[in-house]
């Protein structure tokens, strides 16, 4: 058996210790937070906004798409703080969640459409805070080498979100008052910080180790962190070469705009179901949540389709499943209209899916790293424009009944350019090769050697690590 063999094997099983398992369920419940409000819960907020104040969804709509370009920005700038303030992670993670806990709460007492803009941006300002740069650090720190197994289970809030978290804040908005179901958002999310106290930066300060495994050291897991770190210093992808990369860009369009398909159609799905689909609000909310369900069993199927048949072949998969909705979408029938509703619910399980693969197929696992600074951030800001394709061409008809032809038309006619982008993607390596990545590092260990910012000894050693331990390598995701 092969050393890559066993290391598989090895980072398969899912013994992460009681202590990583309730870490996972806290960051599991963050994520079900992060997208169930600016996803799921905006078929609860915008009409409630609308009805009370009379204010354009379309205009809301156009808010949130700007907000989602302030999160871009809260991103980077919270990437920053976690990897520059001590127990960065854990105090960004803390900060976030306590802060925007306080945002939502201001957010339900709005009286203008400009506190509604404010409030939104702020919002997503610290959900990239606990959502973004601090959670993903805290799976880096405790699971090293596992952290794509325990993404798997943690992503599992992203999939309750589909399910249950319209129907709770339904439920919130008509038992307490619209004011009052801000509250209720922001409790839970108190509640998340309040569980969250005990966990710490790190296992070791927490008693435990790092992949809860005993024979792993601090100086084995730092000794990982500095070969990946010096395996993304030697990367020759500067930002001017990833904005001037014809491939790149269509990474970034082909992924951004299934994205934004996904947010788009999510953000408005409970008005399709009441006014194109006939249901009452109480009906269509448990018509969705049931989709939920099809959503996490298509999330599956998606992933099995990139393994065995690739990344290209499952992405486009995902197009051709939404245009065939879009399409159906276009037959005024109501149990037509319910059909396409619950196909476009399973489908963006998937949707949400292929990013980190798509991306680590075109840069390979050791030029990822580096591609993320431009391609992430790009890739947001596409999805973000999800709420202005939806929410600026809905018109309502005589019988104010909100009409998204217009909508469809267009998401349909952007969805035909994703896949013809998707179509002519190579889907090839542009990254380096396992075998040249290993000679970039060895040549800047001896150049760091030879200019005496590194011990003979220390060269020789990071070298063998290199050369030998597979460990210390970075891992495909789910490796």
């Amino acid at each position: 058996m092969s050393q890559e063999k066993v290391i598989v094997g090895k980072n398969a099983k899912s013994n992460f210790g009681r202590k990583g398992w309730y870490l996972i369920i806290i960051l599991g419940l963050s994520m079900y937070m992060q997208v169930g409000i600016i996803s799921e819960g905006m078929n609860i907020v915008i009409p409630a906004f609308s009805e009370i104040y009379g204010w354009e969804t379309s205009t809301l709509f156009g808010y949130n798409a700007i907000a989602g370009w302030i999160g871009v920005i809260g991103a980077i700038l919270w990437a920053i703080a976690v990897s520059r303030i001590k127990n960065g992670a854990k105090t960004i993670f803390s900060v976030g969640l306590v802060c925007c806990a306080v945002c939502v709460i201001l957010w339900g007492r709005i009286s203008a459409p400009w506190q509604y803009l404010l409030m939104m941006c702020l919002v997503q300002f610290f959900l990239q805070a606990f959502g973004g740069s601090a959670l993903a650090s805290l799976l880096a720190n405790w699971f090293p080498t596992k952290k794509g197994l325990v993404m798997g289970w943690a992503t599992i809030g992203i999939s309750m979100a589909s399910i249950a978290y319209m129907p709770m804040m339904n439920g919130f908005v008509v038992n307490f008052g619209l004011p009052n179901a801000f509250i209720c958002m922001a409790a839970i999310m108190i509640l998340n910080f309040l569980l969250s106290i005990p966990i710490k930066n790190t296992p070791e300060q927490a008693g435990t180790y790092p992949d809860n495994d005993p024979n792993m050291t601090p100086a084995e897991r730092d000794k990982m962190a500095q070969v990946v770190d010096t395996f993304k210093r030697t990367s020759s992808w500067s930002v001017k070469k990833l904005f001037t990369t014809k491939e790149v860009w269509k990474l970034m369009l082909s992924q951004g705009i299934l994205l934004l398909s996904a947010l788009g159609l999510m953000s408005s799905i409970l008005v399709r179901l009441t006014a194109m689909g006939g249901l009452d609000r109480n009906a269509a909310i448990g018509m969705i949540s049931l989709g939920g369900v099809f959503s996490a069993a298509f999330s599956y199927l998606t992933g099995v389709v990139d393994t065995k048949v690739g990344t290209k072949k499952a992405t486009m998969m995902v197009y051709i499943l939404y245009i065939i909705a879009m399409g159906l979408s276009f037959i005024m029938v109501p149990q037509m209209q319910i059909f396409v509703v619950m196909m476009i619910v399973a489908v963006s399980g998937g949707a949400n899916n292929l990013g980190l693969s798509a991306g680590v197929s075109v840069f390979g696992r050791f030029d990822y790293p580096r591609a993320v600074i431009v391609v992430t951030p790009m890739g947001s800001i596409i999805r973000s424009l999800g709420y202005m394709v939806v929410g600026a061409l809905v018109v309502t008809n005589a019988n104010g009944i909100p009409d998204y032809t217009n909508s469809n038309i267009l998401l349909l006619a952007i969805m035909v350019v994703g896949l013809i982008i998707t179509i002519t993607m190579k889907f090839v390596l542009i990254g380096r090769s396992e075998e040249e990545a290993k000679e970039a590092v060895k040549k800047l260990v001896a150049e760091e050697a030879a200019g005496g910012n590194l011990s003979p000894e220390a060269a020789a050693q990071m070298d063998a690590e290199i050369t030998e331990d597979e460990d210390a390598l970075p891992k495909k995701p789910g490796v």
